[in-house]
């Protein structure tokens, strides 16, 4: 008899402590719901479950765990999964207070990630308008773009990605019109001297042309006849020594075309094997030099192929000496 009492007596004292811890984690559970912090309540229900599965301790275990999934889901700027967890706990029973509760807050979230999950959507397309206006040098309609994005953008790496690409705009802007005044002082120096030689041939010509007048006058002397065979007619044109060499400069200026600087330029910086790599004719510099722009594409999707440039740098290319230099 005396062991069956103290048998009965440790029973009741487990139960009892049973029933607190219980009782002290469903407490601590319906706290933390009401504080928003659901990832607590759900570790204080699960606690709950398991010192005594009762179907109250179960049930908001479970949307608890919706809960905290759902806005885990949407910080991140997965809407559409978002929206699927709080749908979870909307379509459960709400027997307890707290379930009603939990419902309303349900609601909310779940409208807030259908307006997300719209509004990324759109922001995505402003972005793939924006990227096309930089591609087209277009840099303050891009930078636009970018900035509405990022200030909109509830998704994290869309706000990130935008941000990037603002400053990205900005630098492709400053070197673009760095390389449309490239070499300024060159071409006012070669504007002079080219000022100064048509003066001194304009003089020259005035001073032949007065020493022909002068000539003229002169009884012609008589000239040797093998002499006379090997002069010039009167109305044969006087062959220029500098003609073959200036016929000769204009085929080397011409000589190198925008695909063959570009082909400089991937020679110079070593790369010829790179896909993603490209070095495409910009536009002339004012001293006439091919400026050639080297960028890198970046795709973003593997699936869908989308991406965008990233520029490496801004090459110039003297089409006469085929010298390469960096532009900016």
């Amino acid at each position: 008899m005396k062991k069956a009492g103290l048998l009965l007596v440790s029973l009741a004292l487990l139960t009892g402590c049973t029933s607190k811890v219980y009782s002290s984690n469903m407490e601590l559970g319906k706290d933390q719901l009401k504080d928003g912090h659901y990832q607590e309540a759900s570790e204080a229900f699960s606690k709950a479950f398991k010192d005594n599965r009762t179907n109250e301790a179960k049930e908001l275990m479970k949307a608890s765990k919706y809960m905290e999934e759902g806005t885990k889901a949407f910080n991140e700027g997965d809407f559409k999964v978002s929206v699927s967890f709080f749908k979870k706990v909307l379509d459960m029973k709400a027997e307890q207070q707290e379930d009603k509760d939990l419902k309303k807050k349900a609601k909310e979230w779940m409208e807030k990630g259908v307006l997300a999950d719209r509004q990324s959507t759109e922001l995505k397309a402003k972005l793939s308008d924006g990227l096309t206006a930089l591609n087209q040098k277009k840099f303050d309609e891009a930078s636009k773009q970018f900035q509405e994005v990022a200030e909109k953008s509830a998704d994290p790496s869309l706000k990130e990605e935008a941000n990037a690409l603002i400053k990205q705009a900005a630098d492709q802007k400053q070197a673009y019109s760095k390389t449309a005044s490239i070499k300024p002082s060159e071409e006012k120096n070669d504007s002079v001297e080219q000022a100064g030689s048509k003066e001194k041939n304009d003089s020259v010509k005035e001073q032949d042309g007065s020493k022909e007048e002068e000539e003229q006058k002169e009884p012609a002397a008589e000239v040797p006849k093998e002499k006379e065979e090997s002069a010039p007619k009167p109305n044969e044109p006087k062959p220029s020594a500098g003609k073959k060499n200036d016929d000769k400069h204009g085929q080397t200026a011409k000589s190198l075309t925008h695909s063959e600087a570009e082909k400089l330029v991937k020679s110079f910086l070593h790369m010829e094997n790179s896909s993603n790599i490209k070095a495409q004719y910009d536009h002339d510099a004012d001293n006439g030099d091919y400026i050639i722009h080297v960028f890198e594409v970046v795709i973003d999707n593997p699936k869908t192929k989308e991406g965008h440039t990233a520029t490496w740098g801004w090459y110039g290319v003297n089409p006469k000496t085929k010298k390469v230099y960096e532009a900016i």
